[in-house]
């Protein structure tokens, strides 16, 4: 089932036991997708069921709502990554977010070199327990 997180909760708790995510409330969902139409059902259900916060001691961050490029680049730069809406980060200058231009598709940015680049994980979900089985093997 697709918002079933519950393996994944229990994977968050074993691998970073310090994790803190707050769930967001309807009404933190309802505003998000007031201002975004056309974010994916997998993210919002994430937000809901793990909530936003920090992935172990500062292993990564997820917002508690999309941000634009102009929040945390020039404007030029912001220009050239018009579309990207941002969820993350992993609190060392690389960043996560989705391509609005192809269908909302998981994309990472590295701050010293922005463009795009698609992430192999489809959602959301999918992303964290690849950080969580990387985390596993090192």
């Amino acid at each position: 089932m697709a918002d079933d997180f519950d393996d994944l909760l229990l994977a968050i708790r074993r691998v970073f036991p310090t994790s803190r995510f707050t769930p967001l409330g309807e009404s933190e969902v309802a505003a998000l997708l007031a201002e975004y139409p056309g974010a994916p059902d997998h993210y919002l259900a994430f937000l809901r069921r793990v909530g936003a916060g920090c992935l172990g001691d500062g292993h990564f961050m997820i917002y508690d709502g999309l941000c634009e490029p102009g929040d945390f680049f020039d404007p030029d730069t912001a220009a050239q990554l018009d579309g990207i809406l941002f969820f993350g980060d992993n609190f060392s200058g690389w960043m996560v977010g989705f391509d609005t231009r192809t269908d909302w598709r998981i994309v990472g940015v590295e701050s010293s070199i922005p463009e795009p680049d698609p992430e192999q994980a489809q959602t959301i979900r999918d992303f964290i327990a690849q950080r969580i089985v990387t985390s596993e093997s090192a």
